[in-house]
Parts: structure tokens; C-alpha cells; sequence
């Protein structure tokens, strides 16, 4: 099997310029049945010499690349949780201040909201920690924080309903 270019100025364009014979619609008719068979046809410039016996499936190698944790992260990690301390240590402040300077109610409420910013400065080093973890494990798992949040607003709505409602239900600190 010899593969030859044509180089006949009479042809016509269709005509395949590589070719196993002289009969190009038999070359043509044998690749489409291979085709039609599910068989690949082979290049016919490829001596049998050179083709494996039997064919052979190669296994897919993956390649691992250690996946690098730039410092930004850490420091996101980090400006997160002092942000929840910073909030903790507002909403102390605000609790100390009603301890110290307020009547019965105020206590009471002061109290309800240190508390409450124990809690969350609890929550927020748990939570720094779990974080920091995953990054050090290089983690891809959710680093997002949902329901933090939300009890958090939950809470502090609680809290303030409860100074409100103990405030203006006192027989002692009517307003009016």
C-alpha cells in the first residue's frame, strides 16, 4: 500500500489528494463503511509495522497541584473576627454603662446584654478557629457564615423588646 499525491490538473477539486489507489470513490466507499461499523479508518501512510497488535487503553493521570493559599486569606479570616469582637465590645459597653448608671429595669437589661456579647464573642472565636483550620487543611468547603447572623439579629431583637417591655410596664417609670 503506497500513498501517492495526485497531481492531475484534470481533476476536480473534490478529489482527496492523498490516496491509497487509483480509484478514489473505492478509497471513499471503504472509509464510510469502516465508519458506517463503528471502526476509526486508519491513515494509510502508516506502514502495519508500525501500529500496535492491540490496542491499548492508556489510564487518565491526574495531576496534583498542591493549591496555594495566598496570605489574603488568613487576613480576611482575621479582619472577620476582630469585626464580631468589635461589635461584642460595643454591645458590652453599652451593657456596662446600664449596670453601672441605671435603675431596675436598666440593670435587667444590661444584664440581658452582657450576656448576649459573651455569647457572641464565644461564637466569634469558634468561629475564627474553624475558619482558620479549613485554610490551614486548604479546605474548598463553605467558609460562609448563615446562621451567625441571623440569631445574632434575633437576639438583639429580643433583647431590646425586652427593655422596652420591661421599661413600659414598670408602675415606677411611667413616662406619661
Amino acid at each position: 500500500m503506497s500513498t501517492f499525491i495526485n497531481v492531475n490538473s484534470n481533476d476536480n477539486e473534490r478529489t482527496p489528494l492523498l490516496s491509497t489507489s487509483n480509484s478514489n470513490s473505492n478509497t471513499r466507499a471503504q472509509t464510510e463503511a469502516q465508519i458506517a461499523h463503528g471502526q476509526v479508518p486508519i491513515n494509510p501512510s502508516i506502514h502495519s509495522t508500525q501500529l500496535p497488535t492491540h490496542p491499548q487503553l492508556v489510564p487518565i493521570k491526574k495531576v496534583m497541584v498542591p493549591l496555594r493559599v495566598e496570605p489574603k486569606v488568613y487576613f480576611a479570616n482575621e479582619r472577620t473576627f476582630l469585626s464580631w469582637l468589635h461589635f461584642c465590645v460595643v454591645l458590652g459597653g453599652l451593657a456596662l454603662g446600664l449596670l453601672n448608671f441605671g435603675d431596675r429595669v436598666a440593670q435587667l437589661s444590661g444584664l440581658v446584654f452582657t450576656l448576649v456579647a459573651m455569647v457572641f464573642m464565644g461564637y466569634s472565636v469558634r468561629l475564627y478557629q474553624k475558619r482558620s483550620d479549613m485554610i490551614r487543611r486548604r479546605d474548598p468547603g463553605p467558609y460562609d457564615d448563615q446562621t451567625g447572623p441571623v440569631v445574632l439579629c434575633g437576639v438583639l431583637f429580643f433583647a431590646i423588646g425586652l427593655n422596652f417591655y420591661l421599661k413600659f410596664t414598670s408602675p415606677t417609670n411611667l413616662i406619661f
